[in-house]
């Protein structure tokens, strides 16, 4: 980034130079340093938005993860409580083996646990869905505690995706405002007699 902002300067500075008045055609050479001010201010935006964003996401991993470490230490309290208490009802043993292969996947899974939406996917959405649709949460204390964590993890991942979005669809529009400039400053140059 910094050697692009050498360049732009050195470029920009031409109006304060004899090279400048050398030039027949001012107004193309003008029109192509305009573009790089506009260039130089959006190289600092999209820098300072990358800089947020990061911000950002840094403050919404920390408490996603602690409530995901609370949802699996939940999930190994649940495989424990079935096997000390032995609860009947339908579906527990299904729902067991449901949790204990989530834990055994998160656990040894390559690379799992570092992407939140392959956790989300793959662990979590069935649970939440088998807790509810077997009524679990409501025959279950530890049950009832999975679909609440859950819920939890539920609403802060879609409030993250929305995120996403938001931040994909600035990114674009930066994106689109400096291929716009780039085609102006190719239109500009190749109008500029440089001979």
């Amino acid at each position: 980034m910094k050697s692009i902002q050498f360049h732009l300067n050195r470029i920009k500075n031409i109006q304060d130079t004899d090279w400048f008045h050398s030039f027949k055609d001012k107004e193309s050479l003008s029109k192509v340093v305009s573009n790089l001010d506009f260039l130089e201010l959006m190289i600092n935006e999209i820098d300072n938005f990358h800089k947020r964003i990061r911000n950002e996401s840094d403050d919404f991993k920390k408490p996603l993860q602690e409530t995901v470490n609370k949802y699996f230490d939940t999930l190994s309290k649940y495989v424990e409580h079935i096997r000390i208490n032995n609860p009947q009802y339908e579906n527990r043993e299904a729902f067991r083996k449901l949790v204990n292969d989530s834990i055994l996947m998160y656990h040894t899974q390559p690379g799992i646990k570092k992407s939140f939406s392959q956790v989300y996917k793959k662990i979590i959405r069935p649970i939440q869905e088998q807790v509810v649709d077997t009524n679990i949460f409501r025959l279950d204390p530890v049950g009832y505690e999975i679909a609440e964590l859950g819920k939890n993890i539920s609403v802060q991942y879609n409030y993250i995706k929305r995120l996403q979005i938001d931040f994909r669809l600035a990114y674009r529009k930066y994106s689109n405002h400096v291929a716009d400039s780039k085609s102006n400053l190719t239109l500009g140059r190749n109008k500029i007699n440089w001979g």
